[in-house]
């Protein structure tokens, strides 16, 4: 029998979902009830986190901490032998809060937030994120996957058959949409829970494919009008829970970070090779193939605006050495200020990882972090002919609109960092803060 007594947290994450697009959508009737939220607490703005992609904003939300306290920094990096890899759970070095949770007595659930494949044992459930290699294996414990099957739960789309067909992408959101929903629902009801956060990678799927929808030009289309239904179905969602919400339940909604659209994809590696930063022993085969870099390379880049320079004992065949390191690193930070397409700066800003990260691993943190203006997404192909290129999809991330609602509370007093939020569930959920937490707890009212 469930208590209705004891404090519980509900957060709904709805990745890449901008503050301003919120309030655009609040605005033109889009949706009414998380616009009727806004007198039940407080909307605000919110920092992301640097590097500015969903797997290390999520592994803040999860953690409390910056990168250099959890040490991962994008969806691919590069060991030492420049061999690539995607990181997952096993390499955050760092306790996530559901595990703080678990290991107060509390129970959790958590559906589908990025980094948190392989699922880690907790006291609870935990459905990995996309990138997961399927369903199976991403469901702890194993037990709950025939509940998850029953709502019909997705981990993800297809993202590579999204991009040859945008019909394929709009069926298939759609359905991850549906089962994320009746998950959410189903386990409300069935399972005992203190923190309960669901996921939804479906919001920043339409910043990518179809942000460009919401130009002015675009509307009344076909495309543009299946854009304001997705968010209808997401604000449907957000009325059925208002309607469950009982007084011991605190309501989170956040994104870890903003989109815009999308002027030009900037090409990194290009811009280095040009300048004679990077060189390689034989053609790449491919645009990952980071084995061809020369030893006589200086810098490489990854995505999402990570510039890492090849420095002697470091990196494989790396010959930058100490005391050529920082004066190549101003160097190359000098030229990206001065970086324009045809009269526009491309980078807003350009930081030194000790400017950006900090913490045990900030070695590991990509030498130069860069934050690019609206509109300019930085990529890193290595197959790469020209600088600036137009591609398949129409937005991007943005460091600084991400959004976080928190009922009950009236006024925030510092502009929120999406580390902030971990700090104010535990303080919701009277759990001591740990001491290593870059966050601080919102809620003002305790």
């Amino acid at each position: 029998m469930k208590s209705v007594d004891k404090k519980q947290v509900l957060v709904i994450g709805l990745d890449g979902f901008p503050f301003t697009l919120a309030n655009r959508l609040m605005d033109e009737g889009i949706m009414p009830n998380f616009k009727s939220l806004l007198e039940e607490g407080t909307f605000s703005q919110m920092d992301s986190i640097y590097p500015t992609v969903s797997n290390v904003a999520w592994t803040s939300y999860q953690t409390g901490k910056n990168p250099g306290k959890f040490d991962v920094y994008g969806f691919a990096e590069l060991t030492p032998e420049l061999d690539l890899y995607i990181p997952n759970s096993t390499n955050c070095k760092s306790k996530t809060i559901q595990e703080i949770i678990s290991e107060s007595g509390k129970r959790v659930i958590s559906l589908g937030v990025p980094g948190s494949y392989p699922p880690r044992p907790v006291n609870g459930i935990t459905v990995g994120g996309f990138l997961s290699p399927s369903l199976e294996k991403a469901v702890y414990p194993e037990s709950i996957l025939p509940e998850l099957r029953k709502t019909g739960y997705m981990v993800d789309i297809n993202p590579m058959k999204a991009r040859e067909s945008l019909e394929f992408f709009k069926e298939e959101n759609l359905k991850v949409l549906e089962g994320r929903g009746k998950t959410l629902f189903n386990l409300w009801d069935s399972q005992e829970w203190d923190l309960l956060t669901i996921h939804f990678m479906d919001t920043d799927r339409m910043g990518h494919f179809m942000f460009k929808y919401l130009d002015k030009e675009e509307s009344g289309t076909v495309n543009a009008q299946y854009y304001l239904e997705f968010f209808r179905k997401i604000d449907e969602m957000i009325g059925q829970v208002r309607q469950r919400m009982t007084e011991n339940i605190t309501l989170i909604i956040l994104s870890d970070h903003g989109f815009c659209r999308i002027k030009k994809e900037v090409q990194l590696n290009r811009w280095l090779q040009d300048r004679g930063y990077l060189a390689f022993s034989r053609p790449p085969a491919h645009d990952l193939d980071f084995e061809a870099i020369s030893p006589e390379s200086k810098a490489f880049a990854l995505v999402p605006g990570k510039i890492y320079l090849m420095r002697e004992g470091k990196w494989k065949g790396g010959q930058v050495t100490d005391s050529e390191y920082e004066p190549l690193r101003e160097e190359i930070i000098k030229k990206l200020t001065e970086f324009h397409n045809a009269g526009d700066p491309v980078c807003k800003k350009v930081l030194k990882k000790e400017d950006a990260v900090f913490g045990p691993y900030l070695d590991n943190a990509p030498d130069i972090i860069i934050d690019p203006h609206n509109g300019y997404d930085l990529k890193a192909g290595l197959k790469k002919s020209l600088i600036f290129e137009t591609g398949p999809l129409s937005g991007m991330h943005t460091y600084y609109d991400a959004m976080l609602y928190i009922q009950g509370i009236q006024a925030i007093n510092k502009r929120p960092a999406v580390y902030d939020v971990p700090a104010t569930i535990l303080n919701l959920l009277d759990i001591p803060i740990p001491t290593d937490f870059d966050g601080v707890s919102l809620n003002t009212d305790d």
